[in-house]
């Protein structure tokens, strides 16, 4: 028996009696789903608690402008340093290739 075979009585009534039939599942399925959404937002929200903790209690936040500007800068003349070397690498490739 189809279901396309059915009037709109009929298959209301299919309708009904399968939510009946199921209605406990279907309020645990959704209840549990919800639960665990709410469960992992708390358990996230705990992690970034326990990080902020850390970082403070290792004053992380606390850190001296001075040092971060150096430490910055230090980065950038490394990163600027090795783009040098590779174009002179890369260079010294293409008068090779010359030659």
């Amino acid at each position: 028996m189809a279901f396309d075979d059915l009037d709109e009585l009929e298959q209301g009534e299919l309708v009904q009696k399968w939510l009946r039939e199921n209605a406990l599942s279907i309020i645990i399925g959704v209840a549990l789903g919800l639960l665990l959404i709410f469960g992992f937002y708390k358990w996230q929200a705990h992690k970034v608690g326990h990080n902020m903790d850390a970082a403070v209690q290792y004053g992380v936040f606390g850190a001296d402008p001075f040092a971060v500007v150096t430490l910055a800068l230090i980065v950038v003349l490394i990163a600027v340093f090795g783009f040098y070397v590779l174009w002179r690498w890369k260079l010294g490739d293409e008068v090779d290739d010359k030659t």
